[in-house]
């Protein structure tokens, strides 16, 4: 898709066409080096939420599952899509880690991962503290942003890798 767009958006005589073709270009090798980059060292099935009233999950084949799997990482909902969950869906599911991925433009989150919801279930993610908040401006839909959102979750990942036992 970022291939096509400048011939999309723009007449072939334009040239803000070519100069948007360079942008293009730029902006597909730095996604083919987030996608070459060696995978993080978690592995453990992570819980992707966008929303937490309702619980609102990236399930399969949703962008920031394609992401987090990308990365190495694996998540926990096999479901495909957004999928709403309860607290007893979380507490089957038993996730190794929870992150909550947040668009918006302020430096961080009013979450708290630590009293979230979640906070009071007995399930690994918990247990462990391997809670987290990624807070980007595009997070949540693909865009140029989309290589930084990829640094955001590796790092939350390796944060994760760095408790395990």
């Amino acid at each position: 898709m970022v291939d096509a767009l400048p011939d999309l958006l723009f007449r072939p005589d334009d040239p803000a066409r070519e100069a948007l073709r360079h942008r293009a270009q730029d902006l597909a090798a730095s996604i083919d080096a987030a996608r070459a980059a060696a995978p993080v060292d978690w592995t453990g099935p992570t819980l992707l939420l966008a929303d937490i009233d309702p619980l609102l999950a990236f399930g399969r084949h949703t962008y920031l599952d394609d992401l987090w799997t990308m990365i190495g990482s694996a998540n926990a909902v096999a479901a495909d899509g957004w999928i709403e969950l309860t607290l007893e869906d979380v507490q089957r599911l038993d996730p190794a880690a929870i992150v909550v991925v947040e668009s918006g433009v302020a430096a961080t989150s009013a979450l708290d991962p630590a009293t979230a919801p979640w906070s009071a279930l007995d399930v690994r993610a918990v247990r462990s503290g391997r809670l987290r908040v990624v807070r980007h401006p595009d997070a949540l839909r693909p865009s140029a942003g989309v290589v930084a959102v990829i640094d955001l979750l590796r790092q939350a990942a390796g944060g994760f890798a760095e408790s395990a036992p």
